[in-house]
């Protein structure tokens, strides 16, 4: 525990050390660096794998809430026939 304490310590600032509140003076900090600047295709790339990602997760959410509809209507389906023998029975 105390390991932790003094490395954090001794550690080079970075965005990770800063608090919430200078968390965007460095992001500002770090735009104008030249490694930081991608051009329009990269930023074009970006936002279609962004788009693809979403449009996936749509999707998987889609084919997931298909599956438990089916399995839904099976356990009615199943639960209503009970209930109609049950009710012969009686």
């Amino acid at each position: 525990m105390i390991v932790f304490a003094v490395a954090g310590c001794t550690s080079s600032p970075t965005v990770a050390n800063y608090n919430m509140g200078s968390d965007s003076a460095a992001i500002r900090a770090g735009r104008n660096r030249s490694d930081a600047i991608i051009t329009q295709s990269e930023l074009d790339q970006h936002r279609r794998q962004r788009t693809n990602v979403s449009e996936e997760m749509d999707l998987e959410n889609k084919k997931r809430q298909q599956s438990r509809d089916a399995q839904n209507q099976t356990l009615s389906t199943l639960q209503q026939g009970s209930s109609l023998i049950r009710g012969f029975i009686r």
